[in-house]
């Protein structure tokens, strides 16, 4: 969510709990993550994001849900 970026504001010292509060909105929002899943079974998905690090963002959150999800 946006509130969720914004609160996170790229500070490493808020990353582990940015990603548990992302992951708790992924579970929630069922019909969205549903047409990822269906997406994501049916080949290549391209995640995008604009932020400073290529490793904490909320990409690489999704990723790995998904991954682990599926």
């Amino acid at each position: 969510s946006r509130s969720l970026q914004s609160w996170f504001g790229f500070k490493r010292d808020r990353w582990e709990e940015f990603r548990e509060r992302y992951e708790a909105e992924l579970t929630d929002n069922t019909m969205p993550m549903q047409l990822l899943r269906n997406a994501w079974e049916e080949g290549t998905i391209t995640l995008i994001y604009a932020a400073r690090s290529e490793v904490e963002n909320a990409a690489t959150v999704l990723q790995q849900y998904l991954e682990r999800e599926g």
